[in-house]
């Protein structure tokens, strides 16, 4: 993935993070869910939970969470 851009990789990993949620029994509700407030990129629903999915990817392994989630 060496040149993917920033959005590419963003799409593989909301599609990856969909994925992982429906293997794991959730229905996906929404992607990419847009409001005045904001996005967030996936909903998912499991029995009487509703989950709001925000999905960071990176290229590196690793990386501290707080500098991105604020």
């Amino acid at each position: 993935m060496n040149n993917t851009t920033a959005i590419e990789l963003g799409k593989t990993g909301e599609a990856l993070a969909a994925s992982f949620l429906q293997k794991n029994g959730y229905a996906i509700l929404a992607t990419n869910y847009r409001t005045k407030g904001g996005e967030v990129d996936v909903i998912a629903s499991k029995g009487e939970v509703i989950a709001f999915v925000e999905v960071k990817t990176r290229k590196t392994a690793y990386f501290p969470i707080a500098q991105v989630v604020t």
